[in-house]
């Protein structure tokens, strides 16, 4: 199973790299940009997230201070 599926990688990356070179660059960009759009995505609503918990702490612990207490604590 691994062997055909190394001989069919074999012929596709000879494929590749016989077409003109325009096309090999459309065909990575036809690739890699749906890839590149999606994890810049996930980054983007991980650092959303950490922000949102940040800020929220942040807030915690000036309202503590304001109302005299440590944050966390009612």
């Amino acid at each position: 199973m691994t062997e055909s599926i190394a001989e069919w990688w074999n012929g596709v990356e000879v494929w590749i790299a016989q077409l003109w070179f325009p096309w090999q660059f459309g065909l990575m960009l036809a690739a890699l940009l749906p890839l590149v759009i999606a994890v810049t995505w996930l980054i983007d609503r991980a650092a959303g997230c950490g922000y949102r918990l940040w800020r929220r702490a942040v807030r915690a612990a000036t309202d503590a201070r304001r109302h005299g207490r440590r944050a966390g604590h009612r």
